[in-house]
Formats: structure tokens, sequence, C-alpha cells
């Protein structure tokens, strides 16, 4: 991963590694498409059919370039991470106001990213036969940052 050690030494590899205690198989800098200077996202995780991108954003500048790496990927969810609440507000603004996709894209600091990627992956309903409910929770397009 490219980046200071904030974004792939600290997020990045904490996000990695949560991912992959959920059991989900995590890829970093994952290609879009074959070939050089097709482009990667951060971290690519699947688990049971969920394919999920994440990017780690320390602004807003990349988020609309983020956005279309996801959905070249095809993936059910991007999750861009920032390092703190104002910044994900600041992305959350540029999403809703910027941005039309047909990904489910969430913009969350990373405390909020790492508790609803563990809502994601750490559950499967489909096979939870415990659960009361059977299915997961539906979100809309924008995950609202508080």
């Amino acid at each position: 991963m490219r980046g200071g050690r904030l974004h792939s030494g600290v997020l990045a590899r904490g996000l990695r590694d949560a991912l992959e205690r959920l059991g989900a198989r995590v890829r970093t800098e994952y290609p879009v498409r074959p070939g050089r200077g097709a482009g990667a996202v951060d971290l690519y995780a699947e688990l049971g059919g969920t394919r999920v991108a994440i990017e780690v954003e320390l602004g807003v500048r990349r988020v609309r370039q983020d956005i279309r790496k996801a959905e070249a990927l095809g993936v059910d969810t991007i999750v861009i991470v920032t390092p703190t609440p104002k910044v994900a507000a600041l992305a959350l603004r540029y999403v809703r106001t910027q941005t039309q996709s047909s990904v489910r894209v969430h913009v969350l600091p990373f405390g909020r990213a790492l508790a609803f990627l563990s809502q994601v992956f750490g559950v499967d309903s489909r096979q939870d036969t415990k659960s009361k409910s059977g299915s997961s929770r539906t979100r809309s397009r924008t995950e609202r940052v508080e």
C-alpha cells in the first residue's frame, strides 16, 4: 500500500488485521483491472459472498476516484475510512453532493469503520440458525457520520 505511516502502517494494517480475524479473505492493493496503471483499492475483503472495497483517505481529494474503482470491481460496498470524524464528515458531504453510484458508499472514521466491518463480516445471518430475525440490517447508500 502506498501512503505514509498513518495511512499504511496504522489505519490500513489495523483494518486488514481485524478483517482477517473475522475470517475474511483480504487482499492489499487489489487491482481494479488487469494491466499497469489500472489502479487498485487499498483493501479488498470477501467472505460468504460479500465483497467490500476499502479505501483509506486522509482527505477528500480522491473520493470520486475511489468510488469509480469500486464500481469497476463490481463490489457490493465501498468503505472510505478516514482518521477523524471531521474528515469523514467532509468526505460524506462530497459524496452526497458530487457523486452518483450504484455501489453502496459508507464514509466512516477508523473506529466506526471497524465496528461496521465487524457487523458486515462478523455474522452471516444466512448461516446463523440462532438469529431471531434471520436477516441483516439494511443500510442506505451512504452512511451518516455522527
